[in-house]
């Protein structure tokens, strides 16, 4: 498996409705324990995303 398609958090913003759509229309759930958007890595590095990954989920 690439690292690319590892699975890394994002956080966004409670009223951000279109980067939320944005991390669905990307293949992201809801991690209700991390109160993060889980989806791939190479997802994540869209630009309207990357610089949202949480570093814990980074785990270099």
């Amino acid at each position: 498996m690439k690292a690319t398609f590892k699975p890394v958090s994002v956080r966004t913003g409670f009223n951000e409705r279109d980067l939320r759509s944005l991390v669905k229309r990307a293949g992201g759930y809801w991690n209700p324990d991390k109160k993060a958007w889980t989806l791939s890595c190479m997802a994540a590095h869209d630009p309207g995303l990357e610089k949202r990954i949480l570093d814990e989920s980074l785990d270099l």
